[in-house]
């Protein structure tokens, strides 16, 4: 039978995934690879070995350096104008049209202009309690796709013009109607007034026309990319010699149900979308999934994030991830082995760890890794104390102790349940996440002034030392598979046979 590795981001995105597929693509000549969740949102940088880059957005990664197609299934949301900005960037650099290579499922829901100004209209009237959203829409749409599933456009809707054409005037009503009654319910300031002139772009009747007749040409052009059980038919016909890649967006810690509410994505960010891709062609599958973090930890947005040094800023350059308008500055942390080891958790199968950016191990002199949280006992009592909902106190979110004025945390637990069945309780457990302190350990690093050899570097007391802790029991207790020592496919040095 095929053999599936499902790549997954451990942290809060930006890992390193789409070099990671870009890796696994020239290793194993896949036929396609398929993504199983996220948007267009989604920035997975594939670097080539003379700099030049591509963004990945919805194309999957292993387009630039392999023949591999791209399949895009129902799980993801779709932008045709975000695709169809990518696909001339990629068009640039390939030499060659990138749509040959796609098929997008014709149940993939779409996302529409209106969804993204509403998007931005409600986190700007956030004020200071930003979410930390991308902006993009997605948020809106996950919530139409709830509560009023039959306006939702579907992707096949586009080979339908007339049908369309309504659920786009429908859905540019309903929203002009939501932003009318946030504007209206919200002070007057410098981003009530933003907010107000991208109502304009809602109501806007020419620039509705000139969205249609773009939909009108994209329908056209990518006609014969659009089917329907896309990914069904595809691993219908693959064989028993076939390597499959399945790629994820995004991290487990902004999964819909298990992350950080309310600063999430609205998507499944875990292994288990593709899992039931695979599962329903064929329960026993030969699957591994891969999951992916950085040698520190980044964040984009608000949002609790225990291990957070503003000093590390101006250590760890980033050349690829640049600040958002709507997210912010690109946040940076010292690694945490309790969120990775909560990410690993979500996981519906044992996973093979990558890490990324070890080469930036070189500009430190001493390497600080959290193995538990603290928080003060005073101002988690006081937190616990303002809600009315039922719980057990800490250990309902929390694997830990008291200790002196403190409880100590090792892990975090598994909500039981989603967050739209327990909202009050997630945000609860947020609340006391933003108050909880780190408790590092160090580990000594090797003294060098480059890493003209990665694979000798790799090899030194101190790298393995830390390796091996990672891998153990009071680290991850799952194996390292691979690192990198830099964004390219040639970076990457396996540890173990995958």
């Amino acid at each position: 039978m095929a053999r599936h590795i499902i790549v997954n981001g451990l942290g809060f995105g930006d890992e390193g995934k789409g070099a990671l597929i870009d890796f696994l693509a020239w290793k194993y000549l896949p036929k396609t690879v398929i993504r199983y969740n996220g948007g267009s949102q989604a920035a997975h940088h594939v670097v080539k070995k003379d700099g030049r880059f591509h963004r990945f957005s919805q194309f999957t990664s292993g387009t630039l350096h392999s023949s591999a197609s791209s399949i895009l299934s129902a799980f993801m949301t779709f932008d045709p104008f975000a695709l169809d900005h990518e696909a001339r960037k990629l068009q640039e650099l390939l030499q060659q049209n990138p749509r040959d290579r796609l098929q997008v499922c014709s149940a993939s829901p779409v996302v529409t202009p209106f969804h993204r100004i509403l998007n931005r209209i409600r986190e700007l009237l956030r004020f200071d309690q930003r979410h930390g959203s991308c902006g993009s829409g997605m948020g809106e749409l996950f919530y139409d796709r709830l509560y009023i599933p039959d306006s939702v456009i579907q992707v096949g809707d586009l080979l339908q013009l007339p049908l369309f054409q309504e659920k786009l005037k429908q859905i540019q009503h309903q929203k002009k109607q939501q932003a009318e009654l946030l504007i209206k319910s919200s002070p007057t300031t410098p981003s009530s007034r933003e907010a107000i002139s991208l109502l304009y772009d809602i109501s806007n009747a020419d620039l509705f026309d000139s969205r249609l007749a773009f939909y009108r040409t994209f329908s056209e052009n990518y006609r014969s990319s659009i089917s329907k059980g896309a990914v069904a038919n595809f691993l219908l016909q693959s064989k028993e010699e076939d390597t499959i890649l399945w790629e994820g967006a995004q991290g487990a810690l902004l999964d819909q149900d298990f992350g950080f509410f309310p600063h999430v994505s609205p998507s499944s960010c875990r292994d288990a979308n593709a899992i039931e891709l695979i599962e329903n062609h064929n329960k026993k599958s030969n699957k591994l999934t891969i999951g992916v973090i950085r040698a520190y930890m980044t964040r984009h947005g608000a949002g609790p994030f225990p291990t957070e040094d503003t000093t590390l800023k101006k250590i760890f350059p980033e050349k690829h991830n640049q600040n958002s308008p709507w997210q912010g500055e690109l946040r940076r942390g010292w690694l945490d082995l309790v969120a990775i080891r909560y990410s690993i958790s979500m996981q519906q199968q044992p996973i093979l760890v990558t890490i990324t950016h070890l080469d930036y191990l070189i500009l430190l002199k001493v390497y600080k890794i959290c193995v538990a949280y603290r928080i003060d006992l005073d101002i988690a009592h006081r937190i616990l104390s303002q809600d009315e909902s039922e719980h057990d106190g800490l250990d309902v979110f929390f694997k830990g102790y008291p200790s002196g004025n403190f409880f100590e945390i090792s892990d975090i637990n598994l909500p039981q349940k989603s967050v739209t069945q327990n909202q009050t309780l997630l945000m609860l457990r947020t609340r006391l996440l933003q108050h909880c302190q780190p408790k590092f350990i160090e580990f000594p690093l090797p003294k060098t002034a480059s890493l003209t050899k990665p694979e000798e570097y790799l090899q030194k007391k101190e790298i393995q030392d830390l390796l091996s802790f990672l891998a153990g029991r009071a680290g991850l207790n799952a194996p390292i598979a691979m690192v990198s020592f830099g964004p390219t496919r040639h970076d990457f040095i396996p540890l173990i046979q995958i």
